[in-house]
């Protein structure tokens, strides 16, 4: 029996669904049929700082049919990858992100100027990103950027960004992480849109503690130093920050502020889901 690089690959680091951890065959590219079923886009108006739902509307009008390893039977390539992304989605359908702010952003006078996220940070997409961050699972960053740029890609094309700058985490955890979810997620998104990463423009300079329980005041305090655009950086015009989750737009609005200092006009932000 002749094996192929990938086929040899795919025996030796078995490739897993993004949402449900089996082992995926070769013909299903990111989540497995099980799971084709139950991937749950936001859907109607939602507040243009956080991404969440307006009037508390819940997001479930957009569970559709994920058809990604229908009509994409060999795995992805990578120069392939915008090809796949868009075929495997074109039959979800959601309308992005609104123009109206919350009360709870408006309280918060976060200095991003809009942010979109596809999903409700619960259940399978809650489950899938701890084990994305801390079980070892970077290769679903493949399945959350495609899922992004469905959600959002005539949005993204409509800020016209000059980069994409992921969040950085510290070294230590780096160290002991193996990886930072939010650059593989930006590496993904840069691979598929064109648009350049730029990993040079926000370092992490301190270790904070675990944002968990703090509230907005507690977190922003908790970072406030942590983030610097180093010497003589210049940020571009417009400027894309990607993270994995948005809970209060504390580390976002902080990064926004830094960018801004630094020459951006509009800093934006990607989230997997808030």
């Amino acid at each position: 029996m002749n094996f192929t690089p990938s086929r040899l690959l795919d025996l030796l680091y078995p490739r897993r669904c993004a949402l449900c951890d089996a082992i995926l065959k070769s013909d299903e590219p990111f989540i497995c049929r099980e799971c084709g079923g139950k991937v749950r886009f936001r859907d109607g108006e939602t507040c243009v700082k956080c991404g969440r739902p307006l009037e508390g509307r819940v997001a479930d009008k957009g569970r559709k049919r994920f058809k990604e390893f229908e009509e994409e039977p060999e795995r992805p390539q990578q120069g392939r990858l915008s090809e796949a992304c868009g075929k495997g989605l074109t039959g979800l359908q959601s309308t992005g992100p609104g123009k109206n702010v919350c009360d709870e952003c408006a309280e918060r006078h976060l200095s991003h100027d809009a942010c979109l996220a596809p999903f409700a940070y619960s259940g399978m997409i809650r489950d899938s990103l701890m084990r994305f961050k801390y079980h070892d699972r970077p290769e679903y960053a493949g399945f959350f950027a495609a899922a992004i740029l469905h959600y959002g890609r005539e949005i993204i094309r409509q800020w016209r960004p000059d980069a994409l700058v992921p969040v950085p985490v510290h070294k230590s955890r780096l160290a002991k992480r193996g990886y930072n979810q939010a650059l593989l997620i930006a590496k993904e998104l840069s691979a598929r849109t064109g648009i350049p990463l730029r990993e040079d423009l926000i370092t992490r300079n301190k270790r904070t503690e675990a944002q968990k329980e703090l509230t907005f005041e507690g977190r922003r305090r908790n970072i406030s130093d942590a983030f610097l655009c180093p010497d003589g950086k210049k940020a571009p015009g417009t400027v894309i920050v990607v993270d994995d989750i948005f809970t209060t737009g504390s580390t976002l609005g902080t990064i926004a502020e830094i960018l801004k200092a630094h020459g951006a006009d509009k800093v934006y932000g990607i989230c997997v889901c808030s």
